[in-house]
């Protein structure tokens, strides 16, 4: 478990303010996360931040984000990476980042991307929009950092990842694997609903069998 983790971090000491951001070992194979220490993550910023003003809204975010690398022969169409810290009153606090499914994207086979804290970030950097969000982004960057800087810790770590076949493998803390399912099962029943409307509008004998 990951709050009992932070509650040793705590415990041994780790008072500071404001330190970057801890990675727990993925327990995915072939699924790789690492901080801003890496040389692939550190290159990968500077490709990001060329402009100065981007660079100075997102870089105080550098500390608490990651770099997942994809290092199986298999895109990735969903991940959850779960950021966990302790509030001011010491209670374990959760945060999770869930790729958007919306966007139909994927991190291909043996690719990396840069998972900020915040999501709009994460899908702007990956769509090549960052300076364009980033822009409008100030206040939400402050406020996220702000509940993190006040931890002595913050954790990081990869919660579940979904291949393009299908296989889901992860802790799965967050619960993404029944969310995904009722997602998935609601989409269809709207999708049936809407074809079946439709059809009985444009064939007057239409029984609702297909």
């Amino acid at each position: 478990m990951i709050f009992p983790i932070l509650a040793l971090i705590f415990a041994a000491g780790a008072t500071a303010l404001g330190q970057a951001v801890t990675i727990l070992p993925s327990s995915v194979p072939q699924v790789e996360i690492t901080d801003r220490s890496a040389a692939a993550f550190r290159s990968m910023a500077d490709r990001l931040l060329t402009e100065a003003s981007v660079r100075g809204v997102v870089e105080p975010a550098l500390p608490y984000s990651v770099l997942v690398t994809n290092a199986s022969s298999r895109a990735i169409t969903y991940y959850v990476i779960r950021f966990d810290y302790l509030n001011r009153a010491g209670k374990g606090v959760s945060s999770t980042l869930r790729m958007d499914r919306r966007a139909r994207r994927k991190v291909e086979a043996r690719s990396s991307e840069i998972v900020f804290p915040i999501l709009a970030l994460t899908e702007a950097a990956v769509d090549g929009n960052l300076p364009r969000v980033a822009s409008g982004m100030s206040n939400t960057i402050s406020r996220v950092l702000a509940n993190f800087a006040q931890s002595p810790q913050v954790v990081a770590s990869v919660d579940s990842v979904v291949y393009e076949d299908g296989e889901f493998l992860g802790p799965d803390q967050s619960n993404s694997f029944s969310l995904l399912n009722t997602t998935s099962a609601a989409m269809r029943t709207l999708l049936e609903g809407t074809w079946h409307s439709k059809a009985r509008s444009f064939l007057p004998e239409y029984d609702g069998s297909y």
